[in-house]
């Protein structure tokens, strides 16, 4: 949970903003992520990124005395949409 991972068709893992700009450019819209792989602006997003993805439970799900989590209706819904 503290990082996106996704593997390529090569089978190399990716991780953090590259899986944004590798998935947004499969699509089409790398146009939209490239600032974010630009030499200058690279390391700032990637750490906006960490930042984010650390602290993403916190911001938008519901925490209750320090410990964070998925809300139990996303979990329902997650698990009904999976079959379980």
């Amino acid at each position: 949970m503290a990082e996106m991972h996704a593997f390529t068709g090569d089978g190399r893992v990716v991780r953090g903003m590259e899986v944004f700009r590798l998935a947004y450019r499969a699509v089409g819209w790398g146009w939209v992520w490239a600032p974010t792989g630009w030499p200058i602006l690279r390391p700032i997003f990637d750490a906006l990124y960490r930042v984010f993805a650390r602290n993403r439970l916190r911001w938008f799900s519901r925490c209750e005395g320090g410990v964070c989590g998925v809300s139990a209706r996303a979990a329902t819904a997650r698990e009904a949409a999976s079959g379980q």
